[in-house]
């Protein structure tokens, strides 16, 4: 890799997944060097959205001690007969700083390799709402002024990335708490035209055969055309629109449960 040209390198780089991506930067300092280089999360994205490849974060709560999270990536489709298709996966911890260690986060975003992690904190009688981001290819985070809470509010955090100024932008709104119960059937919508509300359309609708115990959240289009889908917090299948089936993915090393935190 030394002698190989900066393009080139990141070139290289920026088609493999996370967890693979960031065990370079144990190798040595030059690999390291080359991954923390500002230019990489933009090349590693635009690589993996035009390949449609799937890359999830997992938030998994912890009774005792802080919270934990999971990269869960290097899907693979595999086609044992014409009866059974299924995909694998890995999931990894991820090693978070030391002043993470016992935080209980309260909303976790992912954006190309940035994490936005939300948490609240008393502090002198009052209850803040605290958001950190944290910058996993060089390990850098970064802390936001906490914003004051109050108990009949709520607050939702946004994350994502602005693509003409190439900045990352946290948005924090403020609403009154309300349930909604979930319903078995779901419809997907799709913006066509980004800032034009009159070009939302509807995409598909999940409607699982059976009628399901759990919650099944939708999180991404697999390049076979089925619907990669978190189930009751505690695993992922995949749905296929045309026999509406939906089968379970086989992921190692997943923890018992879990949120996807959404991925911009």
């Amino acid at each position: 890799m030394d002698k190989l040209s900066l393009t080139l390198s990141h070139n290289i780089l920026s088609r493999l997944p996370l967890v693979s991506l960031f065990n370079c930067k144990l190798v040595c300092k030059a690999w390291c060097n080359l991954v923390k280089h500002p230019n990489l999360p933009f090349l590693h994205h635009d690589f993996h959205e035009s390949h449609n490849t799937p890359s999830l974060i997992l938030h998994s709560p912890h009774s005792h001690g802080g919270d934990q999270l999971f990269f869960v990536n290097n899907f693979n489709y595999v086609d044992h007969d014409d009866n059974h298709q299924s995909y694998k996966g890995l999931a990894k911890e991820i090693v978070l700083p030391d002043e993470l260690d016992d935080h209980k986060f309260t909303s976790v975003l992912h954006c190309d390799g940035f994490l936005c992690l939300s948490y609240m904190e008393v502090e002198n009688l009052s209850t803040y709402n605290r958001i950190l981001v944290y910058n996993l290819f060089t390990g850098e985070l970064m802390k936001l002024p906490p914003k004051p809470m109050t108990p009949e509010y709520k607050v939702v955090s946004g994350f994502g990335y602005h693509p003409k100024n190439k900045a990352r932008k946290v948005v924090r709104i403020v609403e009154h708490e309300c349930v909604k119960m979930p319903d078995n059937k779901i419809d997907v919508w799709l913006m066509k035209d980004y800032g034009m509300k009159e070009s939302w359309t509807k995409e598909f609708t999940i409607d699982p055969e059976f009628h399901l115990l759990g919650f099944l959240r939708p999180l991404w289009v697999l390049s076979n055309g089925e619907i990669l889908a978190e189930y009751g917090k505690q695993a992922l299948f995949s749905y296929d629109r045309n026999s509406k089936k939906i089968k379970k993915m086989n992921v190692r090393n997943l923890p018992r449960s879990f949120q996807v935190a959404p991925s911009i």
